[in-house]
């Protein structure tokens, strides 16, 4: 178990390292944390260094005390040699004292100095100058005077040689101490050149790449951005969401460059459908008064002619209405709609057909969908078209299906479902144009679907179709629900 929660725990810190590495903020936080680390450390070695220095400086001091004390005690061993005078004997131990004191003092330094055995020489030396000193009594043997200055001069080198020691052991300090700023200004430039790294390989190339490639949308081009070099994750999760603001931009490009289409063709459409409509009503009446005053002298077959004037009349009317529904700017007025009181009086107005054409009619309303907003009778003529399509599409014995349920965007959303043998991949992309269809000759006049799509668009709503070839076709259509209660409160013109 303790193996276990070692190897969850070493897998946790590659982890969190990773992470860090990945993204500008983690590698920011490294930057000052090695900051941090290093002004840290250089601070510590800093105050070792100035700590060092000041212990070399007091030991120093030290140093001079004890040569100064032996030349005191040199000038004494003088005076009696010359003078032959006991008191500078007696004056000289004081000093001897103060040498013996200072030398336990410093005896752990002198060894650091040197070595120990040169240490214990000295403290050789010393007590052989003492005991020198000590002679001038009575009943004791006189003192050497070669001797005594050769013993005299060995404690003097030696003092002073401790002394250059301790010298340059504090230079040596010094030296060190005048290097730290270098270092601290080494440390700041490296830090530097990582900061710099930072901005300009994690941020700057990348938003470079960008701004190339904003430009290139702004020039009509929508590839995505593809950038080949490392990039931290805050720069992958914006460019994620450009690529996904581009595809949508084209998307919306491609849907408004549709509307502008539509809403030419609707314009000029209309043009057309008013002038042809009093032609075709002439001709429908008069065939009518025709056939009236005229039938009892017509034949069969005369009279089978003027029938198939008028029914070509009515189809020509039909496809005029169709062009004047396709081209329709005014202003319905528009209320509270239920979806499901939409859908199954669509069902009702179609239900002979689908009764005569063999086909399973299925029904899912979700329970408590909120109303949308829309005219009931132009909504009504968009279900109308996409299940009359539906039932063409489908074979005897197949199936339908119309569902409706709430979307999360505040959007209703409705699919119409049929069985049927699918739509060409290459036709799908121009299945809302007017007078596109793909129905035979004589079949479609290819309006039905371009009249749904600017009804719905109208609305406020969006109509998106999906098909494969054996498996059917699917409509799905969003209309918005109501807003608000003063929507709901009563119809208002839109």
């Amino acid at each position: 178990m303790t193996i276990g929660l070692r190897q969850h725990s070493q897998e946790f810190k590659s982890s969190l390292i990773g992470t860090l590495l990945v993204s500008i903020k983690g590698q920011i936080f490294i930057v000052f944390a090695l900051t941090l680390i290093t002004v840290c450390a250089l601070t510590t070695l800093n105050f070792w260094n100035i700590s060092t220095l000041r212990q070399h400086l007091l030991i120093e001091d030290r140093y001079y005390d004890l040569l100064s004390n032996v030349l005191e005690v040199r000038r004494y061993e003088k005076n009696y040699l010359l003078y032959k005078d006991p008191s500078a004997i007696r004056e000289a131990k004081g000093y001897l004292d103060k040498i013996d004191s200072m030398v336990k003092e410093l005896s752990a330094d002198m060894a650091s100095l040197t070595d120990k055995g040169t240490a214990k020489d000295f403290l050789g030396v010393l007590g052989s100058y003492k005991q020198t000193h000590g002679r001038d009594r009575p009943g004791v043997k006189a003192v050497d005077p070669d001797r005594f200055r050769h013993q005299g001069k060995e404690l003097t080198d030696s003092a002073m040689t401790f002394l250059r020691l301790k010298q340059s052991a504090t230079r040596k300090a010094v030296r060190r101490v005048s290097v730290l700023p270098l270092a601290f200004l080494g440390a700041f430039f490296m830090l530097m050149l990582l900061v710099i790294k930072l901005v300009s390989m994690g941020l700057l190339r990348p938003l470079k790449e960008l701004q190339a490639t904003i430009r290139n949308v702004a020039r009509g081009d929508y590839s995505p951005a593809d950038f080949k070099g490392p990039v931290t994750a805050e720069i992958r999760g914006f460019m994620e969401a450009y690529n996904r603001a581009v595809v949508e931009l084209e998307a919306n490009q491609e849907h408004l460059l549709q509307a502008r289409k539509m809403a030419a063709l609707g314009t000029f459409t209309a043009g057309i459908a008013h002038e042809l409509n009093n032609p075709l009503n002439n001709i429908s009446l008069t065939a009518e008064v025709f056939l009236d005053q005229y039938s009892d002298r017509m034949d069969e077959e005369e009279r089978a002619l003027i029938d198939d004037v008028l029914t070509q009349s009515d189809r020509a009317c039909g496809i005029v209405r169709n062009l004047l529904d396709f081209s329709r700017t005014d202003h319905t007025l528009r209320s509270a709609v239920e979806p499901g009181e939409l859908v199954r009086s669509t069902v009702a107005l179609v239900n002979n057909q689908i009764r005569l054409a063999g086909i399973r009619l299925e029904l899912a309303i979700a329970d408590g969908l909120p109303p949308v907003y829309g005219n009931l009778r132009t909504l009504q003529q968009v279900f109308m078209n996409l299940l009359l399509n539906a039932l063409a599409a489908t074979p005897a014995g197949g199936s339908t299906s119309i569902e409706a349920e709430l979307d999360t965007s505040g959007f209703v959303r409705f699919k119409v479902r049929d069985t049927g043998a699918g739509i060409e991949p290459e036709s799908l992309e121009h299945i809302f144009e007017p007078f596109f269809t793909t129905k035979g000759v004589g079949q479609g006049t290819g309006l039905g679907l371009s009249v749904v799509y600017s009804i719905v668009k109208r609305h406020g709503g969006s109509i998106e179709v999906e098909s494969r070839l054996g498996s059917g076709t699917t409509f799905t259509l969003w209309l918005p629900i109501v807003a608000s209660r003063e929507q709901a409160a009563g119809e208002q013109p839109c």
